[in-house]
C-alpha cells in the first residue's frame, strides 16, 4: 500500500479503535493514526464507543420495512448549552414507500411535511444528508430537497420564494426623509437563534416615490409571508422577518433600512412607515439573487450534498455538474443558489469538447 495521500489502517488497540502502540517515528510519511469506534473527549481523552444498542422499546416497530440508513443528528440552539442528539432512521418497503423518522422514547416517529402528514419518499433510492449549523438537508435525487431542524417532527422545503408583489407607498406627513425620489423593495428571511439562515430574492422594485416638502415619510404596504393554509406550523421554530431595502434620495442602490419587520400576519398585507434618514441606512446593500435550488427545474431532484467552505454543494441528478450556495454578509446562506453558482467537472468539459471536435 502506498503512503502518498493514504490513511493507514492500523490494528485496533484495547480501546478497539485507537492505535497506541506504534511509535510516532515509525509512521510513514502520509500516514496518520486512526481512531475508530471511540468517543473523543473535550480534553483529548477517549473511551470505547458502545456497540449495537437496540433503540426500540417495542418489537417490530417498522414491520414490513427495511432500515437502510441511520444517522445521529446533533443540534444546539443556545450558545451556552450542550449539544443534543436524535437518532434518525430511513426505512423502505422496497416497493412504494420510503420513510424517514426519529426514535422518540423507543418508538419510531415519522417526520412530517407542513400539513402534518407523514413524509412519503421514493422507496428505491437512499437519501443523502448534509448539515449546516442546525439545519439538516435531505436529498435523494428523486424528491424535492427538504430541511429538518428539530421542530417536533416537522420538515420544511428548502429555500424561500421571493415576495410576488412590489411594495406600494403613499406620502405621509413628516420631515424625516429628504425631498426627492425613493425606490423600495423587500425580502423574506428565516432567523433561528438570532442568526439569518435563509433569505429570499427581493420583491419587484416599487414605483418611484417622490416626497414633497412636509410630506417626507412614506407609508408602505408590503405582502405578509404567505400562509400555506396550515398556519405555517412547520416554521414555528423560526422567526420570519421582512427586510426592507431603500435608496437614498435620488439614488439607485438599495440599502437596508429595517431588518426585523414581523412577516407573519393574519392579514395579507403589512403596513410600515419609512422614516429613517439617509444617514441612518445600514451599509448592507440589497442582495439581488437568493434563488432557491428548485427554481432550476433540472435541480429539483439534486443529490449528493456536501458542505465545503461553509457552502452547500449539490450535484445534478444525471449530468456531471453541480451548484453551490452563497455566503451572505451575515454568514452562510445554504438555501441560496445564485444563477452564476454552477460548475461543471473537468471530465464533463473534456467529454463535451471531445464531442464537439468529433462533430467538426
Amino acid at each position: 500500500m502506498g503512503t502518498n495521500r493514504y490513511v493507514e489502517e492500523l490494528e485496533y488497540s484495547d480501546a478497539k479503535g485507537l492505535d497506541t502502540t506504534s511509535p510516532i517515528n515509525l509512521l510513514a510519511p502520509g500516514f496518520v493514526r486512526v481512531a475508530n469506534n471511540v468517543n473523543l473527549g473535550y480534553t483529548g481523552g477517549y473511551s470505547k464507543r458502545s456497540g449495537y444498542v437496540n433503540q426500540f422499546l417495542v418489537a417490530n416497530q417498522l414491520n414490513g420495512f427495511s432500515i437502510r440508513q441511520g444517522l445521529e443528528y446533533r443540534y444546539k440552539f443556545q450558545a451556552n448549552t450542550a449539544p443534543l442528539t436524535e437518532i434518525l432512521l430511513y426505512a423502505t418497503d422496497n416497493n412504494t414507500t420510503g420513510r424517514l423518522g426519529k426514535i422518540q422514547s423507543g418508538v419510531f416517529t415519522d417526520l412530517q411535511d407542513n400539513s402534518g402528514s407523514n413524509l412519503v419518499l421514493t422507496a428505491t433510492v437512499r437519501p443523502t444528508f448534509a448539515q449546516v449549523n442546525n439545519s439538516l438537508f435531505v436529498f435523494n435525487g428523486a424528491d424535492a430537497p427538504f430541511v429538518y431542524e428539530q421542530n417536533v417532527e416537522y420538515t420544511r422545503l428548502a429555500g424561500i420564494d421571493p415576495p410576488a408583489a412590489a411594495p406600494t407607498g403613499t406620502l405621509a406627513v413628516g420631515t424625516d426623509l429628504n425631498v426627492g425620489d425613493y425606490i423600495y423593495a423587500y425580502t423574506y428571511v428565516f432567523v433561528q437563534d438570532g442568526q439569518i439562515i435563509a433569505e429570499s430574492s427581493p420583491s419587484p422594485l416599487s414605483a418611484t416615490i417622490t416626497t414633497t416638502s412636509g410630506n417626507q415619510r412614506v407609508s408602505l404596504v408590503l405582502s405578509s409571508f404567505p400562509d400555506d393554509s396550515f398556519g405555517n406550523q412547520n416554521l414555528s421554530h423560526l422567526t420570519v422577518y421582512i427586510r426592507l431595502w431603500r435608496t437614498v434620495v435620488n439614488g439607485s442602490i438599495l440599502f437596508l433600512e429595517k431588518g426585523d419587520i414581523p412577516a407573519i400576519s393574519v392579514n395579507p398585507t403589512i403596513t410600515y412607515v419609512s422614516e429613517a434618514s439617509d444617514d441612518a441606512l445600514l451599509a448592507e446593500q440589497m442582495p439581488f439573487d437568493n434563488t432557491k435550488l428548485t427554481v432550476y427545474s433540472d435541480y429539483v431532484q439534486a443529490r449528493f450534498p456536501v458542505v465545503a467552505r461553509n457552502r452547500l454543494v449539490v450535484f445534478h441528478p444525471t449530468v456531471n455538474k453541480g451548484r453551490f450556495s452563497k455566503i451572505g454578509v451575515n454568514g452562510p446562506l445554504p438555501e441560496s443558489f445564485p444563477v452564476t453558482h454552477e460548475f461543471q467537472s473537468k471530465v464533463n468539459l473534456e467529454l463535451q469538447m471531445g464531442s464537439r471536435m468529433r462533430s467538426n
